[in-house]
């Protein structure tokens, strides 16, 4: 039984070790405006996407995330 336990925690082991790599791919991979505004992951705001996103730019998911956060909480002038 402690062999098929040791088995099962290095699988385990593995699965995580996965998938925080893939996780760290993904942060740190960059998109174009246009790759972006075609994501479906802002299909809903993107309006709001195209003002705050410059041509030529490369933008992390996590960076589009930070910047239509700041520009919401922003103050009203």
């Amino acid at each position: 039984m402690s062999q098929r336990r040791g088995v099962i925690e290095l699988a385990a082991k593995k699965t995580d070790t996965l998938e925080k790599d893939a996780a760290k791919r993904t942060d740190t991979q960059k998109f174009g405006r246009e790759q972006v505004l075609a994501s479906a992951r802002y299909q809903g705001r993107k309006d709001l996407v195209s003002a705050l996103l410059q041509d030529g730019g490369k933008y992390a998911t996590a960076e589009v995330d930070r910047l239509m956060d700041d520009f919401l909480k922003g103050k009203v002038k």
